[in-house]
């Protein structure tokens, strides 16, 4: 049939919840982000969206998000989560000066999982774009479960982070090779010197596997549910105070924690699988860390000297 493979204009265009869009206009908009964002604008060729993150003067996670062209060639548009919308203009309105932009929330414009553009993190996360508010639009209920299975933060679980913690280096949010931007020491010098010692990885509630870590998600346990965030993961019959990762994000019995890399990437059987620290919820399950698909390959082995 001629219209085979052709996307069909009339299925359902599913916007991406909790996300924002800000407008950042003027003759000064690129070299003015230049200077506050992590990735390099001035080399960017207008094509589709680019990851891209704020960072505090203390080289800590302000929001992260996605940067995409506007319609006029002085015009940029950020997209981030509607929870750091505020927080983000404030502190780019703080440091505009004399910088000719203006700075503006887009509420007429929204976040689409379709389109022809893929999330920059990684085309297993799917389409994204941005569209018209006034569309009559439905939440992608889906986007939260899949964003967390392929181990991706974002919005305000990782407010106040490490970058290189959120894996920012290894998903695209950073250029290593552009010149200041707000935040930048404390994170070159932290890539330079390899001193990653924790990173945020993928977990899943599942029953106990004897074997190591892998890029296979786990079989999950669908009727149960990760405790909240904030919980602390231990060493299976370790010590109380042997924690080696905390849950950032959940969605049902899908998550993501900050995990010791020692541990995450060196573990080899159930022994070291990881439990509850209520283990009475779930007695007969473990929490097990799992690679994503994205995850490069020379990351696959514990850090030098930990």
């Amino acid at each position: 049939h001629h219209l085979d493979g052709l996307i069909d204009v009339m299925s359902p265009c599913l916007r991406i919840p909790g996300r924002g869009i800000v407008c950042i206009e003027g003759s000064h908009s690129q070299k003015f982000l230049q200077s506050y964002c992590t990735s390099d604008i001035i080399g960017w060729d207008r094509v589709g969206p680019i990851a891209t993150a704020f960072l505090t003067r203390q080289g800590r996670v302000l929001a992260d998000g996605m940067i995409y062209p506007g319609e006029k060639d002085d015009q940029i548009l950020l997209e981030v989560a509607e929870v750091q919308k505020a927080a983000l203009m404030k502190h780019l309105k703080l440091y505009k000066m004399r910088s000719a932009v203006t700075i503006r929330a887009a509420s007429e414009l929204t976040v689409s999982a379709s389109g022809d553009t893929m999330d920059p993190r990684t085309k297993a996360l799917g389409a994204r774009a941005i569209i018209p508010n006034s569309l009559d639009l439905e939440d992608d209920s889906d986007y939260t479960r899949r964003r967390l299975t392929l181990g991706i933060g974002e919005g305000n679980e990782l407010t106040n982070a490490i970058p290189l913690q959120c894996n920012f280096d290894l998903l695209g949010h950073i250029c290593f090779k552009k010149g200041c931007y707000l935040g930048q020491e404390l994170t070159a010098r932290a890539f330079h010197r390899g001193t990653v010692r924790k990173r945020i990885l993928p977990i899943a509630l599942t029953s106990p596997i004897d074997k190591p870590i892998d890029r296979a998600i786990p079989e999950i346990n669908f009727s149960s549910q990760l405790p909240p965030p904030g919980a602390k993961l231990k060493r299976f019959n370790a010590a109380e105070n042997d924690t080696v990762g905390d849950i950032i994000a959940t969605h049902g019995p899908v998550g993501l924690a900050l995990f010791k890399l020692d541990f995450a990437l060196g573990q080899t059987s159930v022994d070291s699988s990881i439990i509850l620290d209520d283990s009475s919820i779930h007695s007969d399950l473990v929490v097990r860390p799992y690679l994503p698909e994205w995850w490069p390959a020379e990351f696959t082995s514990p850090p030098n000297g930990s």
